[in-house]
């Protein structure tokens, strides 16, 4: 699958190399399910997944047990991401103060 026009396309980075891993979704996983960076490939492909050492809910916890795994990240991976850590301690700004911060951020990022 490709992002973009033909000539500035992303092609998705599948590996064979974890193709024998388990493969499990994210809301499954043990702790801190929010630790992963959001990944532009999380809102483009609905099966993107990772290589992740970690646990499993109905598993025990603890390193011994950790499993290597292939992790499906979402769409709603990073909604719930950016909603933790980014929504919810500016919940005191309005909507409108609030769009208009992510704005200016987005613009300074991207230089206009």
């Amino acid at each position: 699958m490709l992002l973009g026009d033909e000539q500035n396309s992303v092609k998705y980075p599948v590996s064979e190399l974890y193709s024998d891993l388990p493969v499990h979704h994210w809301t499954e996983l043990q702790g801190n399910k929010f630790r992963f960076k959001i990944k532009l490939f999380m809102l483009v492909f609905d099966d993107y997944k990772e290589r992740v050492t970690g646990n499993i809910t109905g598993r025990s916890k603890g390193t011994h047990n950790a499993l290597d795994m292939q992790v499906v990240f979402d769409r709603d991976y990073v909604k719930q991401k950016l909603a933790r850590e980014v929504v919810k301690p500016l919940s005191n700004f309005s909507k409108d103060k609030f769009l208009e911060l992510m704005s200016e951020i987005y613009d300074e990022v991207h230089g206009k």
